[in-house]
């Protein structure tokens, strides 16, 4: 069929063109622009026009029937005038005065051709409104003539204005009727007849329609010449760069808010480090403030060491109520709970005045990003305060330590009263027998031994202290950091959670840009790289395009072929 390879590249341009109209209605282009994508699509399916001239009963119409492999063309009703084939989705002809018919056939392949079949020259149609209406517009001209020539016939021709000549193709049909060297001479003869009456050479094609023979070449140049001229393939080239400046024209829209969601997305997630830079902030601050109240355990664990150092003495443990317990329970209990509270005051003070701080600036930078704003810090610290004063009067009961330690020491006194008691009995055994003179050696080895067995027995019962009160202050220290931290983290995650949840419609914005945009702009590379692709066929095409053949090398068909085999054929 005549110009497959160029009516497939043009259909690969429609569909493009097609997808492209269809994302241009998804975006809502603009009027201006769509307009310009309808033209381009009836641009692209402007047929050919191809003008058929001739001398009466050379073949015109044999010739374009057996061109386009149907028969359509000829017939009485239109002989005598000029007929213009055009599609139609069914058959009709309708008269355009009385020297034109304009007929309709359904055939697919006059979508692409308009065929023009004019009566013999001699006719008075072939040079009035014919001539007038088509010779300027037709893609190719071709003109049936015999081999003889008439010279009314190259009358004509010279008629013709010069820039016409440039599409003009020479015809010899019925070939078949003579000898192969008669053709191959005949074409010689109208060559340079051509050259002297017209001054320039045309194509020449010596075709036989029964045997289709020169036909092939014939469609060769029709393809070359018409289908893939420079005229038609710059057509196609200017379809392809219109539509990828119309792609620029819809993407460049949609890639400046793409790149300003990218530019808004990576300006949220720096503000989103920074906002887990500041949480660790005030992780930090949270863990200063345990770590004082820690200290404050550690100095009251200290003073408590020493004046336990100086109290656990043997008289000191063997008394029922010791007096020191008063400045005991004062010194430890009554100071570590006045240093705790104290360091709270300043410490949540401190911790809330920091989370407004972090809150302040949330909301500077959501009015820098065009965000909601969060409302004002609403936040006091006399709640937070609150709570972890009844912590420490609940976690850490007044007197506790002092009631644990006594006990411990009267557990300690119970243990010392016997050995003690001993001690003092050798004492006096040691006393009695000094007195009498007998047994001395004796009683000084019992009060020696019970001696040492007080004092062991003693410093056992006070590392046993030491360690009770190290475990009971360790205790203390870390139920109630255990406590103060949890409620500091609890109040510090609270806030940071409301200030990231400021973020989430802004992200949420972004992606939803990302997710509208990214697949449209995806569809405008894939077809810019289709109408990149079809201008390189096109190119392509051009430089692979056949040169003009050669009249007597289309007359070679017949001057190949044996005599014997054309009569056969005939």
């Amino acid at each position: 069929m005549i110009g497959d390879e160029y009516f497939q590249l043009r259909a690969q341009i429609g569909t493009s063109l097609f997808s492209l109209a269809k994302v241009a209605r998804e975006l809502a282009a603009p009027e201006p622009l769509t307009s310009r994508l309808v033209a381009l699509q009836a641009g692209l399916r402007d047929p050919f026009l191809f003008l058929m001239l001739g001398e009466s009963g050379a073949g015109k119409s044999i010739l374009f029937n057996t061109l386009f492999d149907r028969e359509f063309a000829g017939g009485e009703q239109f002989r005598g005038r000029g007929v213009i084939f055009r599609y139609g989705a069914t058959t009709a002809d309708t008269p355009v005065g009385e020297e034109l018919v304009e007929a309709e056939r359904p055939f697919i392949f006059l979508r692409d051709f308009t065929l023009v079949d004019a009566p013999g020259y001699e006719a008075t149609a072939a040079t009035s409104a014919i001539l007038a209406r088509y010779l300027p517009r037709a893609d190719l001209i071709f003109f049936t003539l015999a081999l003889r020539g008439e010279a009314a016939v190259w009358d004509f021709l010279a008629s013709l204005p010069r820039e016409h000549l440039r599409r003009l193709v020479l015809i010899v049909s019925k070939c078949d009727t003579v000898a192969p060297h008669e053709v191959l001479l005949g074409v010689k003869r109208l060559r340079h007849t051509m050259l002297a009456r017209l001054g320039q050479a045309c194509p020449i094609f010596a075709v036989a329609a029964p045997t289709r023979s020169g036909f092939d070449k014939l469609e060769r140049h029709i393809d070359s010449q018409a289908l893939t001229s420079t005229a038609r393939c710059e057509r196609l080239r200017k379809v392809c760069d219109v539509a990828q400046e119309i792609l620029r024209e819809l993407g460049e829209p949609i890639q400046v808010a793409r790149k300003k969601a990218e530019r808004e997305a990576v300006r949220i997630d720096e503000h989103r480090q920074a906002l887990g830079a500041r949480n660790d902030q005030s992780l930090r601050h949270a863990a200063g403030t345990l770590w004082s109240i820690a200290q404050t355990f550690e100095a009251a664990k200290k003073r408590g060491e020493d004046l336990l150092r100086g109290k656990l003495t043997l008289f000191g443990l063997l008394r029922a109520e010791p007096a020191w317990w008063a400045e005991f329970h004062r010194e430890i209990e009554e100071r570590l709970r006045h240093d705790v509270l104290r360091h709270l005051d300043a410490s949540v003070e401190h911790f809330t005045a920091d989370l407004q701080d972090a809150w302040e600036g949330q909301r500077t930078i959501l009015r820098r990003l065009e965000a909601p704003l969060l409302a004002p810090f609403s936040r006091d610290h006399a709640p937070l305060l609150s709570t972890l004063r009844t912590a420490v009067v609940e976690r850490d009961p007044a007197g506790a330590t002092t009631t644990r330690m006594g006990e411990a020491t009267a557990r300690a006194r119970d243990l010392l009263r016997f050995p003690g008691l001993a001690s003092l009995g050798a004492l006096a055994g040691l006393s009695g027998a000094w007195l009498a003179g007998t047994f001395v050696e004796g009683a000084a080895l019992i009060l020696v031994l019970t001696t040492v067995a007080v004092i062991v027995l003693l410093q056992v019962l006070r590392s046993n202290a030491f360690a009770t009160f190290r475990t009971i202050m360790a205790h203390r220290r870390e139920l109630l950091l255990g406590h103060i931290e949890d409620e500091m983290r609890g109040e510090m995650d609270r806030v940071y959670e409301e200030l990231a949840a400021a973020f989430e419609p802004l992200i949420a914005a972004q992606t939803a840009i990302r997710t509208q945009f990214d697949p449209v702009l995806q569809r405008l590379e894939q077809l810019g790289e289709l109408f990149e692709k079809c201008r390189a066929d096109i190119a392509a095409r051009k430089a692979s395009a056949p040169p003009p053949p050669e009249e007597l090398a289309a007359a070679e068909d017949f001057a190949d072929e044996p005599q014997p085999a054309l009569a056969a054929s005939l």
